[in-house]
């Protein structure tokens, strides 16, 4: 009986020290995540019905043929889009910071264009800098339905240089760090708006 109740103790002992090992491994990885600086830097590979424009800054606009495949995607409102937004990461800690996942909201001036998770793992060095792709893609009128047809055909404007306004781009992200089973969410959403200006 003494033994069966050492047993017990021993089982108790090495599951509250289980538990305090991983509590202390979660608030050190909380606390690596919450010290990195995360910036917005723009948008890369960007797409619109399939027509490549860069990083969306360029004055040149499309051209002819360009224009008529612009033109006949939205008569039919099927203007797929594409693009990578472009985050940086600073990791100031001696240990190296993980990003398990993220969710994400995109707006582009003030409208929702997109919104969900990417599932990629990243891994910042210690005393380092990242610069991670999120790689996003949607169909514009799809995910702008509440939108009026002008409001979308403001933004393909800007989108394609005949605006030559400064697009607003406001990016949210909530990076999550993974400990053993459990995913720990940042607190709150990171919020970064810039003005994206054609060259």
């Amino acid at each position: 009986m003494k033994r069966i109740f050492a047993a017990i103790i021993l089982l108790l002992s090495l599951t509250v020290a289980y538990q305090s090992c991983s509590t202390v491994k979660q608030v050190s990885e909380m606390s690596r995540l919450n010290s990195c600086e995360f910036s917005f830097e723009g948008i890369r590979s960007l797409r619109l019905a399939g027509i490549d424009l860069g990083d969306g800054t360029s004055a040149g606009g499309i051209q002819g043929g360009q224009l008529m495949q612009l033109v006949n995607a939205m008569f039919q409102k099927n203007i797929p889009i594409s693009l990578d937004v472009m985050m940086k990461v600073d990791n100031p800690n001696n240990k190296a910071a993980t990003v398990s996942r993220m969710d994400y909201i995109i707006l582009l001036e003030g409208m929702e264009l997109l919104n969900g998770e990417t599932k990629t793992q990243y891994t910042i060095g210690p005393n380092s800098s990242e610069v991670l792709p999120l790689p996003l893609q949607t169909e514009l009128f799809t995910a702008l339905a509440a939108q009026n047809r002008e409001d979308i055909t403001r933004l393909i404007n800007k989108f394609t240089g005949k605006d030559q306004e400064p697009m607003e781009v406001t990016v949210k992200i909530k990076p999550y760090i993974n400990i053993g089973l459990t995913s720990l969410p940042y607190p709150g959403y990171l919020t970064f708006t810039q003005k994206i200006q054609k060259n």
